[in-house]
């Protein structure tokens, strides 16, 4: 309860808990396990919930990889 933890940590174990509650057909609260087949719980609140513990958007990642290396990585 008392101490600090990066929020993409935090994220991570709380995703990795529910996946493992149900045996890895469930969903994700805050997306930051990247498989195909995972849903999240509830997509349409997905940024405010992100933004509740310090996470950037859940499309952040895509948008700054793409400003920063262009097509580099769509290439491949």
């Amino acid at each position: 309860k008392k101490g600090f933890c990066l929020p993409s940590k935090y994220a991570v174990v709380y995703d990795r808990l529910l996946l493992d509650e149900s045996n890895f057909d469930g969903n994700q609260l805050y997306g930051e396990i990247k498989f195909k087949n995972l849903k999240l719980i509830n997509e349409s609140k997905t940024d405010s919930i992100r933004k509740s513990i310090g996470l950037p958007s859940i499309n952040y990642e895509k948008w700054r990889n793409n400003k920063l290396f262009g097509d580099y990585f769509n290439s491949k």
